[in-house]
């Protein structure tokens, strides 16, 4: 069974960072990844707005250094806020990963604690210090990352990579 992956981002903050690690995370995990967002009226305008800020967080500098994705994501847009529609798509729906962007609304950190309850498993992407780093690998950010209730197959599946016993390596080291 593949898992799911539930990506929420804003149209308002710069997800293309976190948008790149989720997909890299769903080709990883062979699983099925759900963008998800909300806006205050589902109107023809705010739909665009929304499918053209995930082609231009695609389309960053960053991913001409590695092949396109396998995975195809499919993309929710629910109406109202988002907090509210994240906290009510988890208690309607089975999600397996659930992965939070550093730069999604205040609103939604303050709801931290209840996403990770309500998720089956939650990964918390740190920001970066500085200007985001395409060079930064996915196994740096998994590093830096809180996780939450992750299970032991999302482990046996990333560790068929060899830059997984590097990041093993280094966290025994600290």
């Amino acid at each position: 069974m593949k898992p799911t992956i539930l990506f929420p981002f804003s149209v308002n903050t710069d997800f293309r960072e976190g948008l790149i690690w989720a997909e890299e995370l769903a080709q990883r995990m062979l699983g099925t990844l759900i963008l998800f967002t909300a806006i205050a009226q589902p109107t023809e305008e705010q739909v665009v707005r929304v499918y053209e800020a995930v082609l231009r967080a695609q389309g960053h500098p960053s991913r001409l250094k590695r092949q396109p994705p396998r995975v195809r994501p499919s993309i929710r847009i629910e109406t109202g806020s988002l907090p509210d529609a994240i906290r009510d798509h988890l208690q309607a729906n089975l999600v397996d990963i659930l992965v939070l962007d550093p730069h999604l609304p205040a609103a939604i950190a303050q709801l931290e604690t209840q996403l990770v309850q309500a998720a089956n498993s939650t990964i918390l992407l740190q920001a970066d210090g500085g200007a985001p780093s395409p060079s930064r690998s996915f196994f740096a950010r998994l590093q830096q990352a809180k996780i939450h209730k992750l299970p032991d197959h999302v482990y046996q599946t990333l560790s068929n990579d060899p830059g997984f016993f590097n990041l093993v390596r280094a966290m025994f080291r600290r």
